[in-house]
């Protein structure tokens, strides 16, 4: 998803950019690529379009990086066969492999279609295979919400209770994250938001996360990646 304006943002800086580079930056997520990675299925249902394709003429500008697309299957959405596509240039930019075969995952973007960083563009035929399973699976029915908890620094979070409300408050589920900091559920379709919910503590989304925790969609069948920062109460440390 991404140049990277969609509800799901894919943040974390990959690399050093000069001062210029920076004052370039107007919205922070196009300089950050998610962590961890998502969940190939996240990327698929977050994706406007996932396609198999050749990529060739590379073309730098100040902004965007850019190939020329031929299109040979299409999983999911509607591309013409031969197009252009793009990723902002800075260090949340997608690396596909010019002049090779890559999978891709698009977002339609001001009239451009885009790639960002955090998703599995160039893949493999591992990725290629889990594509193909999930082109094939019916969209319907619940789907699956990953949940990471850490702290600032990064270090997991075992045993701190999530709650996760539906849109409209009819359905709320409550979680508990591993060992890992994590947890996995089974979730009815739709809006979704997600905080830790034990006392005395608090949450944000993380700025390394996929997907916003304070609103983030779960499509019929799909997935949603998500990491949130836990805080307590009373303290500006996060812990």
């Amino acid at each position: 998803m991404i140049g990277l304006s969609k509800p799901g943002v894919r943040w974390r800086v990959l690399a050093p950019v000069t001062a210029l580079a920076m004052a370039s930056l107007a919205v922070p997520s196009s300089a950050i690529v998610a962590t961890p990675a998502p969940r190939v299925c996240a990327a698929f249902s977050s994706a406007d379009a996932v396609v198999v394709g050749h990529l060739s003429d590379e073309r730098v500008g100040w902004d965007w990086v850019s190939w020329a697309l031929r299109v040979e299957r299409r999983y999911k959405g509607s591309v013409p066969a031969r197009v252009r596509i793009y990723t902002p240039n800075d260090s949340g930019r997608g690396t596909p492999d010019d002049g090779r075969r890559n999978i891709l995952f698009l977002t339609r973007e001001n009239g451009r279609l885009t790639i960002g960083g955090s998703d599995p563009n160039g893949g493999g035929a591992a990725v290629e295979a889990e594509v193909r399973a999930l082109a094939a699976k019916p969209r319907r029915g619940p789907g699956t919400i990953a949940l990471l908890v850490a702290n600032e620094q990064g270090d997991a979070m075992r045993g701190v209770r999530v709650r996760l409300r539906h849109a409209g408050g009819e359905r709320e589920r409550t979680v508990r994250t591993d060992a890992a900091g994590k947890a996995l559920l089974r979730a009815a379709p739709g809006r979704w938001t997600a905080e830790v919910a034990d006392p005395g503590w608090t949450s944000r989304f993380s700025l390394y996360t996929y997907q916003r925790a304070d609103g983030f969609d779960l499509a019929p069948g799909g997935c949603a990646d998500l990491r949130l920062e836990s805080i307590r109460l009373g303290s500006d440390r996060k812990t």
